[in-house]
């Protein structure tokens, strides 16, 4: 018989990668992403379950990229004297291929 699936289990392959990003406005930078979410360092703390606007900063080959999203606040910690914040994405933004390729 299969076993379902943990809860802490992760449904996509995360890659560490430190990428600026702007929640609702507010500056963060992201500590890992997956094709289906990230998880962010920031200095606020939205609700979990919130909806949110996020845009990644990165550079490929020497060009500024933004890329849109959005997301669901699923898990919000204290650290020091921010937060880490779990998002889930409404649709993927990349292929696993693409992260790797960003790592």
């Amino acid at each position: 018989m299969a076993r379902a699936r943990q809860s802490n289990e992760r449904s996509a392959q995360r890659f560490d990668v430190g990428v600026p990003i702007s929640v609702d406005g507010k500056e963060g930078e992201t500590q890992n992403l997956s094709s289906s979410g990230m998880l962010i360092e920031s200095s606020s703390a939205p609700e979990i379950g919130a909806r949110v606007d996020m845009t990644l900063q990165y550079l490929v080959n020497g060009q500024d990229f933004a890329l849109h999203c959005r997301g669901e606040v699923v898990r919000v910690q204290r650290r020091g004297t921010g937060y880490t914040v779990a998002v889930r994405l409404q649709q993927p933004l990349f292929t696993e291929a693409e992260l790797a390729f960003l790592s």
